[in-house]
């Protein structure tokens, strides 16, 4: 009986990690894809696919010195439980809303911070041929909005693909977004104001709580991102 026992604990064990990525990923396709007016249930989404974008969060500077700092605290915790237990608790309780409160706000700054991406160019331009059959006006649109070149990649499914054209007067707010299918027909246009431009570094709600200790944990990849779009997407401008 201890031996099933045994078994089934390191079983359970053994699937904390996965089920961490899948909630960071599923957090971060969630607040990603609301930049864009897209609600994750309308998407057929593969269980894969929500493992692999827990890695954007995974892969933060300051998500892997918070994951490591309450490591040591939970090892802390452990080796005071029988000399101090109010500071053992005291540790286990921060390591509790490091999990429920920091993790998720990390995951929703690192999809809001791709989704600000996006809408002001950093996503790589998409040339997708389109079927000439549905909506005469939307085809007629999308081919005018892909040879100006205003087109960026947002999502794919192995249904469709989710496109936005971005305004040609204001394309930090305004765009519509596309979905493909797989035929090559358009299937939906909608459009789109983006609320979220201001994100945490470039001024929103949580960056006036979080944005001077947090500024020291900026990638250079970011800062490049930053600096690069300033003279073509100005936030105050918008």
């Amino acid at each position: 009986m201890n031996t099933h026992l045994s078994k089934l604990t390191e079983a359970l064990i053994a699937l904390v990690p996965a089920a961490f990525a899948f909630i960071l990923g599923w957090a971060y396709l969630t607040s990603y894809l609301s930049g864009f007016s897209i609600d994750i249930t309308e998407l057929e989404i593969p269980l894969i696919t929500t493992f692999i974008f827990s890695y954007p969060v995974i892969l933060r500077i300051d998500f892997i010195i918070i994951s490591i700092f309450s490591l040591i605290l939970l090892f802390q915790a452990k080796r005071l439980r029988t000399q101090n237990v109010l500071a053992s608790y005291f540790c286990y309780m921060f390591c509790f809303i490091v999990i429920i409160v920091l993790f998720p706000l990390i995951s929703d700054v690192a999809a809001r911070q791709k989704a600000n991406a996006v809408w002001q160019g950093s996503s790589f331009e998409v040339r997708l041929s389109v079927k000439d059959e549905g909506n005469k006006e939307w085809i007629s649109d999308y081919k005018k909005c892909a040879a100006e070149r205003r087109i960026r990649f947002v999502f794919g499914t192995p249904k469709s693909t989710i496109l936005v054209c971005r305004s040609r007067y204001n394309p930090c707010v305004y765009g519509d977004v596309y979905t493909v299918g797989s035929g090559g027909s358009i299937t939906s246009r909608r459009g789109v104001h983006h609320e979220n431009q201001n994100i945490l570094f470039y001024g929103n709600r949580f960056g006036r709580l979080l944005d001077s200790p947090a500024r020291v944990l900026i990638s250079s990849g970011e800062r490049d991102i930053k600096s690069r779009n300033v003279g073509q997407c100005d936030s105050s401008k918008n």
